[in-house]
């Protein structure tokens, strides 16, 4: 992950709060060109802006759970909070967010109110359908979390209250891998999570695993040959 992007809605579906943050890669030194050219970041601008991803999410975190409210994840597909445990994995963090997770995909919930279940369409469709007005960018992290809170907000309550989704990955057996640099991840992940758990994180742990709550939309960059920076 190298950008998120995401931004917060009341229960009136109107965005009250944007978060944004860059990610200094520390695994991936390189940025393929082709992705480069999608989201218009260099690896000099990660480099000179960004934060190690330890430190990012758990801004990213602490800024979803402000004022110990209950929030929910919605996402453009299925697979941003999978990225996100993976990421949090690496860095022994996991636990910081506990799964499984229920969370809403808004890119389901507009097929099944749209057009037909089965249908998966690209947030850039979605936007074009609705006759949202946009500014031209899509494929960066905050950009695509606007767009998707506003294709939310044509959605009907009743649809979103009965096709909630669940994230299972924290359901599979952790691997671990056994390279020195784990203890120097675990060391920076320990530092970061001991301020977390108190800010973020309920007595109990369920932090962001109700389907209830302040909806949160959001969008992430991973630096992969395939762009993928839809809505988390």
């Amino acid at each position: 992950i190298v950008e998120i992007g995401a931004v917060k809605m009341n229960e009136q579906k109107e965005i009250i709060d944007t978060f944004h943050i860059l990610v200094k890669p520390i695994v991936y030194r390189r940025l393929h060109y082709r992705t480069q050219e999608v989201i218009t970041l260099s690896m000099e601008d990660l480099q000179m802006s960004g934060l190690i991803f330890p430190e990012a999410v758990g801004k990213f975190l602490i800024w979803c759970g402000e004022g110990d409210n209950e929030f929910c994840f919605c996402t453009w597909g299925t697979t941003d909070l999978t990225e996100l445990q993976r990421n949090m994995a690496f860095y022994y963090m996991e636990d910081l967010l506990p799964g499984p997770i229920y969370y809403e995909d808004v890119q389901k919930l507009f097929a099944i109110t749209f057009e037909t279940r089965k249908d998966r369409r690209a947030l850039e469709y979605a936007v074009d359908f609705l006759k949202i007005e946009d500014n031209g960018e899509f494929h960066q992290a905050l950009d695509d979390a606007v767009y998707t809170a506003r294709v939310l907000s044509f959605i009907p309550d009743e649809i979103i209250d009965r096709n909630y989704s669940i994230d299972c990955y924290q359901n599979m057996t952790p691997m671990r891998s056994s390279f020195p640099g784990n203890l120097r991840r675990r060391k920076t992940s320990w530092r970061i999570r001991r301020s977390l758990h108190s800010a973020v994180l309920p007595a109990g742990g369920t932090r962001g695993k109700s389907s209830g709550g302040s909806p949160i939309t959001g969008g992430i960059t991973l630096p992969s040959d395939t762009v993928r920076s839809t809505a988390m």
